[in-house]
Protein backbone atom coordinates (compact mmCIF):
# COMPACT_ATOMS: atom_id res chain seq x y z
CA UNK A 1 0.00 0.00 0.00
CA UNK A 2 1.29 3.46 -0.95
CA UNK A 3 4.18 1.92 -2.89
CA UNK A 4 4.17 4.65 -5.53
CA UNK A 5 3.80 7.42 -2.94
CA UNK A 6 6.74 6.16 -0.89
CA UNK A 7 8.90 5.82 -4.00
CA UNK A 8 8.06 9.31 -5.23
CA UNK A 9 8.74 10.89 -1.83
CA UNK A 10 12.05 9.06 -1.44
CA UNK A 11 13.21 10.35 -4.83
CA UNK A 12 11.92 13.85 -3.98
CA UNK A 13 13.82 14.16 -0.68
CA UNK A 14 16.80 11.78 -0.95
CA UNK A 15 17.75 12.37 -4.58
CA UNK A 16 17.62 10.57 -7.90
CA UNK A 17 17.63 6.75 -7.74
CA UNK A 18 20.96 4.99 -8.25
CA UNK A 19 21.61 1.56 -9.74
CA UNK A 20 23.71 0.39 -6.81
CA UNK A 21 25.99 1.53 -4.00
CA UNK A 22 28.99 1.22 -6.33
CA UNK A 23 29.79 4.25 -8.47
CA UNK A 24 29.62 3.61 -12.20
CA UNK A 25 28.12 0.13 -12.00
CA UNK A 26 25.26 -0.32 -14.47
CA UNK A 27 23.74 -3.46 -12.94
CA UNK A 28 20.43 -2.63 -11.34
CA UNK A 29 18.31 -4.72 -9.01
CA UNK A 30 14.68 -4.58 -10.02
CA UNK A 31 13.41 -5.03 -6.46
CA UNK A 32 15.64 -2.45 -4.78
CA UNK A 33 16.01 1.30 -5.12
CA UNK A 34 18.87 3.34 -3.66
CA UNK A 35 18.60 7.10 -3.18
CA UNK A 36 21.34 9.20 -1.64
CA UNK A 37 22.94 12.58 -2.04
CA UNK A 38 26.63 13.11 -1.40
CA UNK A 39 28.39 16.46 -1.37
CA UNK A 40 31.72 14.84 -2.21
CA UNK A 41 30.80 12.62 -5.19
CA UNK A 42 33.28 14.45 -7.43
CA UNK A 43 36.02 14.01 -4.83
CA UNK A 44 35.32 10.26 -4.67
CA UNK A 45 35.42 10.00 -8.48
CA UNK A 46 38.75 11.91 -8.55
CA UNK A 47 40.25 9.51 -5.99
CA UNK A 48 39.13 6.53 -8.10
CA UNK A 49 40.82 8.00 -11.17
CA UNK A 50 43.99 8.80 -9.21
CA UNK A 51 44.22 5.31 -7.71
CA UNK A 52 43.54 3.76 -11.11
CA UNK A 53 46.30 5.82 -12.71
CA UNK A 54 48.80 4.95 -9.99
CA UNK A 55 47.93 1.25 -10.20
CA UNK A 56 48.37 1.26 -14.00
CA UNK A 57 51.56 3.32 -14.09
CA UNK A 58 53.38 1.28 -11.47
CA UNK A 59 51.75 -2.06 -12.37
CA UNK A 60 50.68 -2.79 -8.80
CA UNK A 61 47.56 -4.41 -7.42
CA UNK A 62 46.03 -2.17 -4.81
CA UNK A 63 44.37 -3.62 -1.70
CA UNK A 64 40.89 -2.53 -0.63
CA UNK A 65 41.20 0.99 0.79
CA UNK A 66 38.53 2.44 3.08
CA UNK A 67 37.80 6.09 3.73
CA UNK A 68 35.62 6.91 6.78
CA UNK A 69 33.31 9.91 6.76
CA UNK A 70 33.58 12.17 9.81
CA UNK A 71 30.65 12.77 12.09
CA UNK A 72 29.52 16.34 12.57
CA UNK A 73 27.04 18.34 14.60
CA UNK A 74 26.24 18.45 18.30
CA UNK A 75 22.70 17.11 17.90
CA UNK A 76 23.25 14.17 15.58
CA UNK A 77 25.67 12.24 13.47
CA UNK A 78 25.81 14.61 10.51
CA UNK A 79 26.58 11.65 8.24
CA UNK A 80 25.05 11.50 4.75
CA UNK A 81 22.21 9.04 4.44
CA UNK A 82 20.98 6.45 1.99
CA UNK A 83 17.36 5.39 1.54
CA UNK A 84 16.91 1.80 0.41
CA UNK A 85 13.42 0.91 -0.80
CA UNK A 86 12.77 -2.79 -1.39
CA UNK A 87 9.63 -3.85 -3.24
CA UNK A 88 8.73 -7.47 -2.63
CA UNK A 89 7.04 -9.94 -4.98
CA UNK A 90 3.79 -9.92 -3.00
CA UNK A 91 3.44 -6.15 -3.42
CA UNK A 92 4.67 -5.15 0.04
CA UNK A 93 7.50 -2.68 0.61
CA UNK A 94 10.25 -2.13 3.14
CA UNK A 95 12.14 1.14 3.58
CA UNK A 96 15.45 1.34 5.45
CA UNK A 97 17.43 4.52 6.10
CA UNK A 98 21.17 4.00 6.60
CA UNK A 99 24.00 6.28 7.64
CA UNK A 100 26.69 6.33 4.96
CA UNK A 101 29.79 5.77 7.09
CA UNK A 102 32.40 5.84 4.35
CA UNK A 103 33.55 4.51 1.00
CA UNK A 104 35.67 1.51 -0.02
CA UNK A 105 37.98 1.69 -3.05
CA UNK A 106 38.82 -1.65 -4.65
CA UNK A 107 39.95 -3.12 -8.01
CA UNK A 108 37.14 -4.33 -10.30
CA UNK A 109 37.66 -5.54 -13.87
CA UNK A 110 40.81 -3.57 -14.46
CA UNK A 111 39.73 -0.33 -12.82
CA UNK A 112 39.16 1.12 -9.34
CA UNK A 113 35.59 1.32 -8.12
CA UNK A 114 34.12 3.08 -5.08
CA UNK A 115 31.41 1.42 -3.00
CA UNK A 116 29.51 3.24 -0.27
CA UNK A 117 29.69 1.68 3.21
CA UNK A 118 26.44 1.66 5.17
CA UNK A 119 26.12 1.67 8.94
CA UNK A 120 24.40 -1.35 10.43
CA UNK A 121 21.71 -1.77 11.57
CA UNK A 122 19.64 0.85 9.71
CA UNK A 123 18.68 3.98 11.63
CA UNK A 124 15.07 3.56 10.43
CA UNK A 125 13.17 0.46 9.33
CA UNK A 126 9.66 1.05 7.95
CA UNK A 127 7.29 -1.41 6.28
CA UNK A 128 3.68 -1.61 5.15
CA UNK A 129 3.44 -4.88 7.09
CA UNK A 130 3.64 -2.99 10.39
CA UNK A 131 0.40 -2.43 12.29
CA UNK A 132 1.79 0.70 13.99
CA UNK A 133 1.58 3.12 11.06
CA UNK A 134 4.30 1.56 8.95
CA UNK A 135 6.71 1.31 11.89
CA UNK A 136 6.71 4.85 13.26
CA UNK A 137 5.19 3.61 16.54
CA UNK A 138 7.17 0.35 16.76
CA UNK A 139 9.12 -0.26 19.97
CA UNK A 140 12.86 0.05 19.52
CA UNK A 141 15.74 -1.67 21.30
CA UNK A 142 18.95 -0.38 22.76
CA UNK A 143 21.49 -1.72 20.32
CA UNK A 144 24.29 -2.42 22.78
CA UNK A 145 22.40 -3.71 25.79
CA UNK A 146 19.74 -5.53 23.73
CA UNK A 147 17.08 -4.21 26.06
CA UNK A 148 13.73 -2.63 25.19
CA UNK A 149 14.06 1.14 24.93
CA UNK A 150 11.10 2.14 27.02
CA UNK A 151 7.44 1.69 27.80
CA UNK A 152 6.28 4.98 26.31
CA UNK A 153 3.63 4.78 23.62
CA UNK A 154 4.88 7.48 21.26
CA UNK A 155 7.58 7.49 18.59
CA UNK A 156 10.66 5.48 19.49
CA UNK A 157 14.02 7.07 20.24
CA UNK A 158 15.45 5.99 16.89
CA UNK A 159 12.58 7.43 14.85
CA UNK A 160 12.74 10.77 16.68
CA UNK A 161 16.52 10.87 16.42
CA UNK A 162 16.35 10.26 12.67
CA UNK A 163 13.69 12.97 12.29
CA UNK A 164 15.81 15.44 14.27
CA UNK A 165 19.15 14.74 12.60
CA UNK A 166 18.11 14.00 9.00
CA UNK A 167 16.35 16.70 6.99
CA UNK A 168 15.52 14.34 4.07
CA UNK A 169 13.84 11.84 6.40
CA UNK A 170 12.04 14.63 8.27
CA UNK A 171 10.59 16.09 5.06
CA UNK A 172 9.75 12.62 3.74
CA UNK A 173 7.87 11.78 6.95
CA UNK A 174 5.99 15.09 7.06
CA UNK A 175 4.83 14.64 3.45
CA UNK A 176 3.99 10.96 4.02
CA UNK A 177 1.79 11.68 7.06
CA UNK A 178 0.06 14.50 5.20
CA UNK A 179 -0.62 12.35 2.12
CA UNK A 180 -2.04 9.48 4.21
CA UNK A 181 -4.18 11.94 6.20
CA UNK A 182 -5.67 13.31 3.00
CA UNK A 183 -6.18 9.90 1.40
CA UNK A 184 -7.80 8.29 4.43
CA UNK A 185 -9.38 11.46 5.87
CA UNK A 186 -7.63 11.05 9.23
CA UNK A 187 -7.28 14.73 9.99
CA UNK A 188 -5.27 14.36 13.21
CA UNK A 189 -2.40 13.01 11.10
CA UNK A 190 -2.15 16.45 9.49
CA UNK A 191 -1.28 17.84 12.92
CA UNK A 192 1.34 15.12 13.35
CA UNK A 193 2.75 16.09 9.95
CA UNK A 194 3.00 19.75 10.99
CA UNK A 195 4.67 18.82 14.29
CA UNK A 196 7.30 16.75 12.46
CA UNK A 197 7.95 19.46 9.89
CA UNK A 198 8.19 22.28 12.45
CA UNK A 199 10.12 20.58 15.27
CA UNK A 200 11.79 17.57 13.70
CA UNK A 201 10.20 15.10 16.12
CA UNK A 202 6.95 13.95 17.70
CA UNK A 203 7.10 14.13 21.51
CA UNK A 204 3.58 13.18 22.77
CA UNK A 205 3.67 9.68 24.34
CA UNK A 206 0.44 8.48 22.78
CA UNK A 207 -0.09 5.20 20.95
CA UNK A 208 -1.25 5.17 17.35
CA UNK A 209 -4.44 3.42 18.42
CA UNK A 210 -5.26 6.14 20.95
CA UNK A 211 -4.25 8.89 18.54
CA UNK A 212 -6.93 7.74 16.11
CA UNK A 213 -9.59 8.28 18.80
CA UNK A 214 -8.67 11.99 19.01
CA UNK A 215 -10.26 14.45 16.64
CA UNK A 216 -8.34 17.58 17.65
CA UNK A 217 -4.87 18.49 18.99
CA UNK A 218 -6.49 19.55 22.29
CA UNK A 219 -7.86 16.03 22.77
CA UNK A 220 -4.39 14.58 22.14
CA UNK A 221 -2.77 16.84 24.73
CA UNK A 222 -5.48 16.28 27.34
CA UNK A 223 -5.28 12.50 26.91
CA UNK A 224 -1.91 11.95 28.55
CA UNK A 225 -1.04 14.90 30.81
CA UNK A 226 -1.48 13.98 34.45
CA UNK A 227 -1.22 17.55 35.72
CA UNK A 228 -3.97 19.84 34.53
CA UNK A 229 -2.92 23.46 35.18
CA UNK A 230 -5.18 26.02 33.60
CA UNK A 231 -3.21 27.68 30.83
CA UNK A 232 -4.68 30.41 28.65
CA UNK A 233 -3.94 28.49 25.47
CA UNK A 234 -6.09 27.26 22.62
CA UNK A 235 -4.39 23.91 22.08
CA UNK A 236 -6.28 23.37 18.84
CA UNK A 237 -4.22 26.20 17.34
CA UNK A 238 -0.95 25.14 18.95
CA UNK A 239 1.72 22.84 17.59
CA UNK A 240 1.30 19.38 19.14
CA UNK A 241 4.86 19.30 20.45
CA UNK A 242 4.65 22.80 21.93
CA UNK A 243 1.27 22.08 23.53
CA UNK A 244 2.57 18.87 25.07
CA UNK A 245 5.65 20.58 26.55
CA UNK A 246 3.54 23.44 27.95
CA UNK A 247 1.25 21.05 29.78
CA UNK A 248 4.12 18.85 30.89
CA UNK A 249 6.19 21.56 32.56
CA UNK A 250 3.49 24.06 33.64
CA UNK A 251 3.16 22.64 37.16
CA UNK A 252 6.89 23.26 37.72
CA UNK A 253 6.81 26.85 36.45
CA UNK A 254 5.90 29.79 38.66
CA UNK A 255 2.27 30.81 37.98
CA UNK A 256 3.25 34.41 37.30
CA UNK A 257 5.13 33.16 34.21
CA UNK A 258 2.37 31.02 32.69
CA UNK A 259 1.51 33.71 30.16
CA UNK A 260 5.13 33.64 28.98
CA UNK A 261 5.02 29.85 28.86
CA UNK A 262 1.89 30.03 26.70
CA UNK A 263 3.93 31.84 24.03
CA UNK A 264 6.14 28.81 23.42
CA UNK A 265 5.98 28.04 19.69
CA UNK A 266 7.30 25.29 17.44
CA UNK A 267 10.29 27.28 16.20
CA UNK A 268 11.51 28.14 19.72
CA UNK A 269 10.90 24.59 20.89
CA UNK A 270 12.85 23.11 17.98
CA UNK A 271 15.99 24.98 19.11
CA UNK A 272 15.67 23.53 22.64
CA UNK A 273 15.09 19.89 21.78
CA UNK A 274 18.11 17.65 22.32
CA UNK A 275 18.46 13.91 21.75
CA UNK A 276 18.29 12.90 25.46
CA UNK A 277 14.67 14.13 25.48
CA UNK A 278 13.72 11.18 23.26
CA UNK A 279 14.67 8.52 25.82
CA UNK A 280 11.76 7.03 27.74
CA UNK A 281 9.41 9.64 29.15
CA UNK A 282 9.96 13.34 28.54
CA UNK A 283 12.34 14.58 31.26
CA UNK A 284 11.30 18.05 32.45
CA UNK A 285 14.67 18.74 34.06
CA UNK A 286 16.56 17.86 30.86
CA UNK A 287 14.37 20.24 28.87
CA UNK A 288 14.62 23.06 31.40
CA UNK A 289 18.40 22.72 31.53
CA UNK A 290 18.48 23.12 27.74
CA UNK A 291 16.14 26.12 28.02
CA UNK A 292 18.23 27.91 30.66
CA UNK A 293 21.54 27.25 28.93
CA UNK A 294 20.18 29.04 25.86
CA UNK A 295 18.34 31.74 27.83
CA UNK A 296 21.27 32.50 30.13
CA UNK A 297 23.74 32.59 27.26
CA UNK A 298 21.71 35.39 25.68
CA UNK A 299 21.75 37.23 29.03
CA UNK A 300 25.51 36.86 29.41
CA UNK A 301 25.62 34.00 31.95
CA UNK A 302 27.64 30.86 31.30
CA UNK A 303 26.53 27.22 31.15
CA UNK A 304 27.56 26.49 34.75
CA UNK A 305 25.32 29.30 35.99
CA UNK A 306 22.37 27.83 34.10
CA UNK A 307 22.96 24.34 35.49
CA UNK A 308 23.34 25.80 38.99
CA UNK A 309 19.99 27.55 38.62
CA UNK A 310 18.24 24.29 37.71
CA UNK A 311 20.00 22.41 40.51
CA UNK A 312 19.13 25.10 43.09
CA UNK A 313 15.46 25.06 42.07
CA UNK A 314 15.42 21.30 42.64
CA UNK A 315 17.23 21.49 45.97
CA UNK A 316 15.17 24.37 47.40
CA UNK A 317 11.83 23.37 45.86
CA UNK A 318 11.37 26.76 44.22
CA UNK A 319 9.25 26.98 41.08
CA UNK A 320 11.11 27.75 37.87
CA UNK A 321 10.93 31.28 36.51
CA UNK A 322 11.04 31.86 32.76
CA UNK A 323 11.42 34.91 30.52
CA UNK A 324 12.97 37.09 33.26
CA UNK A 325 15.60 39.77 32.83
CA UNK A 326 19.25 39.37 33.88
CA UNK A 327 18.95 41.09 37.26
CA UNK A 328 15.83 39.12 38.23
CA UNK A 329 17.53 35.82 37.46
CA UNK A 330 20.63 36.90 39.38
CA UNK A 331 18.55 37.91 42.42
CA UNK A 332 16.57 34.65 42.40
CA UNK A 333 19.76 32.63 41.98
CA UNK A 334 21.47 34.38 44.88
CA UNK A 335 18.42 34.03 47.14
CA UNK A 336 18.20 30.30 46.47
CA UNK A 337 21.94 29.93 46.98
CA UNK A 338 21.70 31.66 50.36
CA UNK A 339 18.72 29.54 51.36
CA UNK A 340 20.52 26.36 50.36
CA UNK A 341 23.64 27.29 52.31
CA UNK A 342 21.66 27.92 55.48
CA UNK A 343 20.20 24.42 55.31
CA UNK A 344 23.67 22.93 55.83
CA UNK A 345 23.98 21.11 59.16
CA UNK A 346 26.85 19.90 61.30
CA UNK A 347 26.31 16.40 59.91
CA UNK A 348 26.78 17.79 56.41
CA UNK A 349 30.02 19.47 57.50
CA UNK A 350 31.39 16.16 58.79
CA UNK A 351 30.90 14.45 55.43
CA UNK A 352 34.06 14.04 53.30
CA UNK A 353 34.25 16.46 50.39
CA UNK A 354 37.27 15.39 48.35
CA UNK A 355 37.78 11.84 47.08
CA UNK A 356 40.81 9.96 48.44
CA UNK A 357 42.74 9.52 46.27
CA UNK A 358 41.52 12.18 43.86
CA UNK A 359 42.26 12.66 40.16
CA UNK A 360 43.01 16.29 41.09
CA UNK A 361 45.81 15.45 43.56
CA UNK A 362 48.37 15.87 40.79
CA UNK A 363 47.06 19.40 40.16
CA UNK A 364 47.41 20.34 43.84
CA UNK A 365 50.96 18.96 43.91
CA UNK A 366 51.92 20.82 40.72
CA UNK A 367 50.62 24.15 42.07
CA UNK A 368 52.45 23.69 45.37
CA UNK A 369 55.74 22.70 43.72
CA UNK A 370 55.49 25.70 41.40
CA UNK A 371 55.16 27.99 44.43
CA UNK A 372 51.68 29.17 43.58
CA UNK A 373 50.82 30.05 47.20
CA UNK A 374 47.90 32.25 46.17
CA UNK A 375 45.88 29.08 45.37
CA UNK A 376 44.13 27.28 48.25
CA UNK A 377 42.34 24.03 47.52
CA UNK A 378 38.89 23.76 49.11
CA UNK A 379 39.11 20.43 50.91
CA UNK A 380 36.29 20.23 53.47
CA UNK A 381 32.55 20.76 53.40
CA UNK A 382 32.76 23.43 56.09
CA UNK A 383 35.44 25.29 54.14
CA UNK A 384 33.27 25.11 50.99
CA UNK A 385 30.37 26.56 52.97
CA UNK A 386 32.56 29.41 54.18
CA UNK A 387 33.71 30.07 50.62
CA UNK A 388 30.12 30.46 49.46
CA UNK A 389 29.30 32.71 52.42
CA UNK A 390 32.26 35.02 51.89
CA UNK A 391 32.14 35.10 48.09
CA UNK A 392 28.33 35.31 47.98
CA UNK A 393 28.10 32.64 45.28
CA UNK A 394 26.56 29.19 44.88
CA UNK A 395 29.80 27.19 45.14
CA UNK A 396 28.32 25.19 48.04
CA UNK A 397 25.85 23.62 45.61
CA UNK A 398 28.85 22.07 43.80
CA UNK A 399 29.63 19.70 46.71
CA UNK A 400 28.11 16.73 44.87
CA UNK A 401 30.43 17.39 41.92
CA UNK A 402 33.40 17.52 44.31
CA UNK A 403 32.43 14.27 46.01
CA UNK A 404 32.06 12.61 42.61
CA UNK A 405 35.60 13.86 41.81
CA UNK A 406 34.39 15.70 38.71
CA UNK A 407 35.75 19.14 39.70
CA UNK A 408 38.29 20.73 42.02
CA UNK A 409 37.68 24.15 43.55
CA UNK A 410 40.27 26.68 44.75
CA UNK A 411 40.33 30.08 46.39
CA UNK A 412 42.72 32.37 44.52
CA UNK A 413 43.73 35.51 46.43
CA UNK A 414 45.28 38.01 44.05
CA UNK A 415 45.99 41.73 44.51
CA UNK A 416 43.44 42.20 47.30
CA UNK A 417 40.77 40.37 45.28
CA UNK A 418 39.43 36.90 46.03
CA UNK A 419 38.33 34.54 43.27
CA UNK A 420 36.64 31.13 43.33
CA UNK A 421 38.30 28.99 40.65
CA UNK A 422 36.93 25.69 39.37
CA UNK A 423 39.10 23.17 37.53
CA UNK A 424 37.93 20.19 35.50
CA UNK A 425 39.98 17.40 33.97
CA UNK A 426 40.08 16.78 30.23
CA UNK A 427 41.69 13.47 29.38
CA UNK A 428 43.23 14.84 26.20
CA UNK A 429 44.25 18.23 27.59
CA UNK A 430 45.07 17.83 31.29
CA UNK A 431 43.46 20.21 33.78
CA UNK A 432 41.37 23.11 32.55
CA UNK A 433 40.10 26.24 34.28
CA UNK A 434 36.35 25.83 33.90
CA UNK A 435 35.11 28.89 35.77
CA UNK A 436 36.47 31.93 37.66
CA UNK A 437 34.29 34.23 39.75
CA UNK A 438 35.02 37.15 42.07
CA UNK A 439 32.75 38.09 44.99
CA UNK A 440 29.03 38.40 44.17
CA UNK A 441 29.59 36.31 41.01
CA UNK A 442 31.43 39.12 39.27
CA UNK A 443 33.59 38.17 36.29
CA UNK A 444 37.36 38.35 36.45
CA UNK A 445 38.94 41.58 35.22
CA UNK A 446 41.05 41.50 32.08
CA UNK A 447 44.18 42.46 34.08
CA UNK A 448 43.70 39.61 36.55
CA UNK A 449 42.78 37.24 33.74
CA UNK A 450 46.15 37.89 32.13
CA UNK A 451 47.86 37.45 35.52
CA UNK A 452 46.10 34.10 35.94
CA UNK A 453 47.31 32.92 32.55
CA UNK A 454 50.88 33.87 33.47
CA UNK A 455 50.67 32.00 36.79
CA UNK A 456 49.33 28.82 35.17
CA UNK A 457 51.41 28.94 31.98
CA UNK A 458 54.46 27.24 33.44
CA UNK A 459 52.62 24.27 34.96
CA UNK A 460 52.75 21.29 32.60
CA UNK A 461 49.63 19.50 33.83
CA UNK A 462 47.44 22.58 33.23
CA UNK A 463 46.23 23.29 29.72
CA UNK A 464 46.16 26.93 28.64
CA UNK A 465 42.50 26.68 27.58
CA UNK A 466 40.75 29.57 29.32
CA UNK A 467 37.32 30.71 28.20
CA UNK A 468 37.22 34.33 27.00
CA UNK A 469 33.76 34.90 28.52
CA UNK A 470 35.40 34.85 31.96
CA UNK A 471 36.42 38.46 31.45
CA UNK A 472 34.18 41.32 32.61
Amino acid sequence: MYNTLVKDLIIKHFGEPKNSLTFGRSTKRKDRLYCYTLENEKEIADICNLLGTQSSNYNIKLPILKQAFSKKGKNGTGLPQCACLEEQDDGHWNLCIYDITGVAYKPYRGKITATLQLGRPPTVDLSDRSSNFYGYWEKSWFRREHMPQNSRDGFSYWINKALKTSEPFRLFSADFFLAVAQAEKIHILKDVSRAIRNCGCFLPPISYENLLTCRTPAEVIQSFTEEQPTLSVNFNKTDLNAGYVMKKIAHEVNRRDWLKLAKLDAQSLSELITLPLFYDEFQTETFLRSYYIKEFEILGFNRNYAEDYVRLCRITGEKFRIGCDRETYRRIHDEMSEKERKKASEAEFRMPLVAVPSVFDELETALRQAGRDEFERIGTTERLFQEGEYQHNCVFSRRALLREDRVSIYRWNHKNTSYTVQFVRRLSRGYVVDEVRARFNRAITEEHFNDLKVQLAGIAVIDDFLKPNFIS
